[in-house]
């Protein structure tokens, strides 16, 4: 069932180590881009991708609007890109996700954005201690706090969390969704591309055997 939230798709970072757009890389056969909004755009009210200057060539196909970072941030990172995502959704209610993660699952964001309630303004999924960021859900009241950080040239994501009341979901509450260690899977560099492949095409023959 779709609900009223946003779609937050970031894409086109610097992609150092990857050396191009990794949205538009392919991964079992499709576009990064195409994988994430097939699974994802379903569950949300409209869909947007933050992607700086619009470079990379064009994500209309993918998105209802396109949109890039707020100009004094522009190129400052996760936390700028989900600025311009606050700033351009209709929905208080945002699902944030990097452009770069070829398992994304829609049974794992809709659980997130369940539990995203008062008085949390962010609730994010971990895996071993780690937090996931940029998988995760949260409410445009965050917005001053965001902002706050980008003024003060404090780019990381994680300094947002000590600021915000926000909700950190182990994967022991919902392993049973999805693989913890793929749906969480990202790629930065050629090493990360070529598991992401070779992870599509077992997941292909199994899909095949059935």
């Amino acid at each position: 069932m779709r609900m009223e939230a946003s779609l937050i798709i970031l894409t086109g970072g610097e992609s150092r180590r990857m050396g191009r757009e990794k949205g538009l890389m392919s991964v079992g056969g499709k576009p990064l881009i195409r994988s994430i909004t097939e699974e994802l755009r379903p569950l949300f009210s409209e869909t947007i991708i933050v992607s700086r200057h619009g470079q990379y060539g064009n994500w209309n196909d993918y998105a209802d609007r396109v949109v890039s970072d707020p100009e004094p941030y522009r190129g400052k990172g996760p936390l700028a890109g989900l600025l311009a995502g606050i700033q351009s959704s209709t929905s208080p209610r945002l699902f944030l996700t990097a452009g770069d993660m070829p398992f994304v699952s829609s049974d794992l964001a809709s659980y997130l954005m369940s539990r995203l309630h008062s008085p949390y303004q962010a609730v994010i999924p971990s895996v071993k201690s780690r937090i996931h960021p940029l998988f995760a859900a949260y409410h445009a009241d965050c917005a001053r706090d965001v902002e706050l950080l980008l003024q003060q040239e404090s780019y990381r994501m994680m300094d947002l969390f000590s600021r915000i009341p926000h909700k950190i979901l182990s994967s022991e509450e919902w392993e049973e969704l999805v693989d913890p260690v793929v749906g969480l899977m990202n790629m930065n560099s050629p090493g990360d591309w070529q598991d992401a492949e070779r992870l599509a095409q077992q997941f292909s023959k199994k899909h095949k055997k059935k």
